[in-house]
């Protein structure tokens, strides 16, 4: 089965002639049954420790984050953006659209990023390979992530089978974009790593969306920001804006720089 395409408005409340619309394949269930997985995934599940992060599906958070970057008119021109956890890409997409210099899409399982994240950018993008030089792709766990992008890694080519593209990798970044990625405590030294040692020191700001709390699974915003606090000293939460929609998890966009 093909992909089906959904799309979404992104628009300000106080700016509703301005809006950035995103295609993003909806039909996630259906579509997965003619992928090659070498899992097993069933349909109720949206983890398996280890094994799969939850990447095909797309986290109410995201569509925080989006509407945060449009509502605060977020200057993302000529910026270089990691899209941390991508998933789908919706957040680095939205970057691409609003004319990013780059953006590294990250995510767990490769097969997300080839099945996922690539086809929404060709959605999204009719030229697409204008936009090769753009876009990068990194799988894997966040422990050897960051060696990763030192060694200039990039599996685009691998994933969709292209020559080898020259060009120069960012090594920082001047935006993390992540969306509901600290469920996990013992992903938070992995997390705050990240955000230390490639966010730029000089106006970089990492996005996060997240939910206050984790029911069940331990993560939450106070414990950590409590981990950053203790064990980052020159990362700094500079703003916490709390999203109460009274139909869900009280849920939160977090904004950390480097102090």
């Amino acid at each position: 089965m093909n992909p089906n395409y959904k799309n979404i408005l992104v628009s300000s409340k106080n700016d509703q002639k301005n809006k950035t619309e995103i295609f993003f394949i909806d039909n996630i269930k259906n579509y997965l049954e003619n992928v090659k997985l070498p899992f097993a995934l069933s349909k109720s599940e949206d983890l398996i420790h280890n094994v799969y992060e939850g990447g095909f599906k797309i986290w109410e958070c995201t569509f925080d984050v989006l509407d945060f970057l449009q509502e605060s008119k977020i200057d993302l021109k000529d910026k270089s953006v990691l899209d941390l956890g991508c998933g789908q890409g919706l957040l680095g997409i939205y970057a691409l659209q609003n004319d990013a210099k780059s953006v590294l899409f990250q995510d767990y399982n490769s097969e997300v990023l080839q099945y996922f994240t690539y086809m929404n950018l060709q959605a999204n993008f009719k030229n697409i390979t204008e936009y090769h030089k753009k876009i990068r792709f990194i799988s894997g766990d966040w422990i050897p992530f960051i060696r990763k992008v030192s060694e200039s890694i990039n599996e685009f080519c691998v994933l969709n089978s292209g020559s080898e593209i020259k060009t120069e990798y960012d090594q920082e970044f001047d935006f993390i974009f992540m969306s509901e990625v600290i469920y996990k405590v013992e992903n938070y030294p992995k997390i705050a790593e990240i955000i230390e040692k490639l966010l730029k020191s000089k106006d970089g700001l990492c996005i996060l969306g997240t939910k206050l709390y984790y029911f069940g699974v331990g993560g939450s915003v106070p414990e950590f920001a409590d981990y950053i606090l203790k064990n980052k000293p020159n990362l700094k939460i500079i703003e916490q804006i709390e999203i109460n929609s009274k139909k869900s998890n009280k849920r939160a966009i977090v904004l950390i720089k480097k102090i």
